[in-house]
């Protein structure tokens, strides 16, 4: 089976929590990908800054029927970040509900690419096409796999 375009949305590709997981995701694509034909990967451009000694703690959302608080760890080596998220209801009940990733820079995820046999065809900031920048917070990357020689 092939597909004309394979898209990963809302930082879901680091939802592959081991950096061979996400080799093997570019590979699978690539596979499944006719020449000419892209992945398109739309992804959080890490942002370490607000972590002091590997961690942070922050309100998330406030409101009148809700708290919400965001606990997170970094580990830096294995580039994984883990969350719990806290919601504190009005009622009194509580739930929680964790996040855990392992982000790639876009270097790392262009790197992926070519080890797949894809190539960086765009790079933007969002899908209104905003130039990528050192200050970007987000990343959409379209990998295409090239066509064949002739």
């Amino acid at each position: 089976m092939t597909f004309t375009l394979v898209f990963a949305a809302f930082h879901t590709f680091f939802c592959l929590i081991g950096q061979e997981d996400q080799i093997r995701c570019f590979a699978t694509v690539a596979a499944r990908l006719p020449p000419g034909e892209r992945f398109v990967i739309d992804a959080f451009v890490p942002e370490l800054g607000s972590f002091v000694v590997g961690q942070r703690v922050r309100v998330a959302g406030l409101t009148e029927d809700c708290l919400s608080l965001a606990a997170t760890l970094h580990d830096p080596l294995e580039q994984r970040i883990r969350t719990q998220c806290v919601f504190v209801l009005a009622d009194g009940r509580i739930r929680m509900a964790p996040w855990n990733v392992r982000y790639a820079w876009p270097s790392e995820l262009d790197l992926m690419a070519r080890l797949a046999g894809l190539e960086l065809e765009h790079q933007w900031e969002d899908f209104k096409g905003t130039p990528l920048t050192a200050s970007s917070t987000r990343r959409v990357g379209v990998y295409r796999k090239p066509q064949a020689p002739r």
